[in-house]
C-alpha cells in the first residue's frame, strides 16, 4: 500500500507485499522516536524540539533510496545552518551495510537502525519515505524525498526553527540596548564593553541579526575614530599614550574584531625600538607611581612603620624614576627623626634580631655549640652597632 500523497511519483519499494494497511504517523501527528545511532549516540525527537527535523526511512538495498541520497545531501547543505537536522532510519537487516554506505558516500547526518516495529508504527509501507517534523514536534509533511523541496521551503517559512535559546537572545538584546545607550551618550569604552558581551550565537536569529546591523556599523565608526587618534599619537611620537589607548580598546572590547585590530596595532608598535623603549619607560613609571601611592596612603593613615619600608622598596625596585626620587625624600625625613628610627628598630628590626638570638640560645641549651656560635655571629653581622649585636657578643664569649 502506498501512503505517499499528491507526489505523483512512483518507485517506492514495497516492504512486504502482503502488509495490511497501517494507520501510522501522518501530517498533524506528534510522533515519538527514541533510539541510538550507528555511532552509539542517543537520539530522540523530544531533544530536537526547536529544530526542523527530517526523518528518512531508507535501506541500502532500495534503489530509489540510493538515487535520492544526492538530493537529500543538497537539501541538507542548503538548510543545515538554518536549523534543519536529518536523521536516517535504516531498514537494513544489519548495521554493516548502512555503515559502509554512509562512509563511502559521505552522508553527513546520523543514522539509526529501525527498532523492531518502528516502520509499522509509523505506517511506512514503502521506502524511501521522508517525514518533515516542525519545531513544535508536529509532522508537517510526508512523502518521497525527491518531492520534498517545496514542502521543506514552505515549512521553513511557516514554522521557522528556533536557532537561538530564548535566554541567550534575551541577554543579547539587553546588551545591544546598553551598547546603543552608551554610544548615544558618547561613552565609547562602556559601549565597547557591552558590545563585546553580546553572545555571538544570537546572530543566528535572523531578526536579531537585522536589528544589530546598525549597532555593528556604529561601533565600527567609533572604533575607526579611535584608531585614527592612535595613529595621530604615533605620528607625534607619543608612544606611551598610543599604547595606553590601544590597551584600553583591547580590554574594553575583548573578544571582538576591534580588540583583534587593537592588538595587531599594539604588536606593530612594539616592534618599533623607539616606541618600545618609551612604552617600557612609561610602564615602569606607572608601576612605580602605584607603589609610591601605596606608601603615601600608609603615611597619611599614620602607619609610619609600614610606610617607611614601602618608600625604601620604591627606591630599590624603581631606581632612576621620578617616583624613586620622591620616595627618597620621604626616607630622608624618616631617617632624620631619631625617635622614629629608634622605635622602628626596636619593633621591626628588633623582632628579627630577637628571633635570631632566641634560636642561638636554643642551640646552646641543646648542646649544639657550633650552630649556636654561627647564629650569634649572624646577629652580630646583621645588626652591627646595636644592643642585639652586643648581647650576641656577650653570649658568644660565654660559650665553651
Amino acid at each position: 500500500m502506498l501512503r505517499q500523497k499528491k507526489s505523483g511519483l512512483v518507485g517506492l519499494v514495497l516492504l512486504w507485499a502482503t502488509m495490511p494497511a497501517l494507520a501510522g504517523v501522518d501530517v498533524g501527528d506528534k510522533p515519538v522516536l527514541v533510539g541510538k545511532t550507528l555511532d552509539g549516540e542517543n537520539v530522540s525527537l523530544e531533544n530536537l524540539r526547536g529544530k526542523m527535523v527530517l526523518i528518512d526511512f531508507w535501506a541500502t538495498w532500495c534503489g530509489p533510496c540510493v538515487t535520492s541520497m544526492p538530493h537529500m545531501k543538497e537539501m541538507y547543505a542548503k538548510y543545515k545552518d538554518k536549523g534543519m537536522v536529518v536523521l536516517g532510519v535504516s531498514l537494513d537487516r544489519n548495521a554493516q551495510a548502512p555503515a559502509e554506505f554512509i562512509k563511502t558516500n559521505d552522508i553527513p547526518w546520523p543514522t539509526m537502525m529501525s527498532p523492531r516495529g518502528l516502520s509499522q508504527e509509523w505506517g511506512v509501507s514503502g521506502i524511501p519515505c521522508l517525514f518533515v517534523i516542525g519545531p513544535e514536534g508536529d509532522v508537517l509533511w510526508r512523502g518521497h524525498p525527491m518531492a520534498s523541496d517545496q514542502a521543506i521551503e514552505s515549512a521553513f517559512e511557516k514554522h521557522p526553527p528556533q536557532l537561538v535559546d530564548p535566554s541567550v537572545l534575551k541577554t543579547a538584546r539587553e546588551e545591544m540596548n546598553r551598547t546603543k545607550q552608551a554610544l548615544e551618550a558618547g561613552e565609547l569604552t562602556k559601549a565597547f564593553r557591552s558590545f563585546s558581551t553580546i553572545p555571538q550565537d544570537a546572530r543566528k536569529d535572523s531578526q536579531f541579526a537585522t536589528d544589530i546591523a546598525d549597532v555593528d556599523s556604529a561601533i565600527g565608526r567609533a572604533a575607526d575614530g579611535l584608531f585614527a587618534e592612535v595613529d595621530e599619537l604615533v605620528t607625534a611620537q607619543k608612544y606611551s599614550d598610543a599604547s595606553g589607548r590601544l590597551r584600553d580598546l583591547i580590554r574594553g572590547s575583548a573578544g571582538t574584531p576591534i580588540a583583534a585590530r587593537a592588538k595587531e596595532k599594539l604588536d606593530t608598535l612594539g616592534k618599533n625600538p623607539q616606541a618600545r623603549a618609551a612604552v617600557e619607560k612609561a610602564d615602569r613609571e606607572s608601576k612605580a607611581g602605584t607603589a609610591l601611592d601605596v606608601a603615601k596612603k600608609l603615611q597619611s593613615d599614620q602607619k609610619h612603620e609600614l610606610a617607611y619600608p614601602r618608600f625604601r622598596d620604591v627606591t630599590t625596585a624603581f631606581a632612576g624614576t621620578p617616583q624613586a626620587t620622591e620616595a627618597a625624600d620621604f626616607i630622608g625625613k624618616y631617617e632624620s627623626d631619631p625617635v622614629f628610627m629608634s622605635a622602628y628598630n626596636d619593633k621591626v628590626v628588633g623582632g628579627k634580631a630577637q628571633s635570631m638570638l632566641s634560636l642561638a640560645r636554643t642551640y646552646a641549651g641543646a648542646g649544639s655549640i657550633d650552630k649556636a656560635r654561627t647564629k650569634f655571629k649572624n646577629v652580630i653581622d646583621a645588626f652591627p652597632n646595636t644592643k642585639w649585636a652586643e648581647q650576641a657578643k656577650a653570649e658568644l664569649a660565654k660559650l665553651k
